[in-house]
């Protein structure tokens, strides 16, 4: 078991009062149980024994753990993805214990909240379909592709961007949003490419990030060239929201690492690392 453990990053954005995020991401629970079929269940077991080691059930353990601490610390708890590794029937039971366990809670969903078997199609908005339904059940009252809720005179919004694309429609909502003339945090799961970030990523197969420049994607096997060339809809998202004076940090997850760097336009993409490690970020607000 490793310990809890958390970076703490603090913001001067012109608050009404100050308030606490905790921001945890990719925490792989990987369960199935007898209602599953064979096939999920030996997933289950070759999932967990990948994110848990020798350690059987951390990842709950380690989520309950980072809620009692928001709860504790009167912070929001925000997910950004990947609380489960794929679909399950296990999962569709325990997602709402889990999530009643912070007293607040907001949460972006990641490419694994949609896999139905990890690694066995393109994953794209078709393969999504297949269990949104699910997933939009997981997280009643909360529009999946874009959220915005205000905190203290800040807006925070979660948006979807599992398959690196944003779309026009989240484009309009983020600047009728941005229209309030309020300071404003975005939370998803997929980070946004910057030169520090491809850089820090050239020990894995590919950047994992959302507007990589496609001649800096030339060594991407084809899969991920494919999964990851920006969209023009997704280029247009990216031009506006560089353009956004109040928009003041962005915080990410999926490479399972700690990562800061500043965006084209100067703001800070905070990436928190796994919470399969255990590992959380502590953003105070003012």
């Amino acid at each position: 078991m490793q310990p809890f453990h958390y970076v703490t990053t603090k913001l001067e954005i012109g608050a009404q009062a100050p308030f606490r995020i905790l921001h945890v991401t990719d925490t792989h629970i990987a369960r199935a149980d007898a209602d599953d079929d064979s096939r999920k269940q030996a997933l289950a077991r070759q999932r967990a024994a990948a994110f848990e080691g020798e350690n059987p059930g951390c990842t709950e353990r380690y989520f309950r753990e980072s809620a009692a601490f928001a709860n504790e610390s009167g912070a929001l708890l925000v997910h950004t993805g990947d609380l489960f590794d794929f679909v399950s029937l296990a999962h569709d039971r325990l997602a709402p214990e889990l999530l009643k366990i912070p007293r607040d809670c907001l949460m972006a969903v990641g490419n694994h909240e949609f896999s139905l078997y990890v690694g066995e199609a393109f994953e794209d908005e078709t393969y999504k379909a297949q269990s949104l339904a699910r997933i939009e059940r997981m997280l009643p009252g909360q529009n999946l592709r874009f959220y915005a809720r205000e905190i203290n005179g800040v807006i925070l919004v979660a948006m979807d961007n599992v398959y690196y694309d944003f779309t026009d429609q989240q484009r309009e909502m983020l600047l009728r949003e941005a229209e309030k003339g309020k300071p404003m945090l975005l939370f998803f799961h997929n980070p946004i490419y910057t030169p520090a970030l491809y850089e820090e990523m050239r020990d894995v197969e590919c950047c994992y990030a959302v507007g990589t420049p496609s001649e800096k994607m030339e060594s991407y096997n084809d899969y991920r060239y494919r999964q990851q060339i920006a969209t023009p809809q997704t280029r247009r998202f990216l031009s506006t929201l560089f353009s956004l004076k109040n928009v003041k940090a962005i915080f990410a997850g999926h490479l399972h690492r700690y990562h800061e760097s500043p965006l084209e336009n100067g703001v800070m993409q905070y990436i928190t690392d796994a919470q399969y490690h255990n590992a959380a970020r502590l953003i105070e607000v003012r």
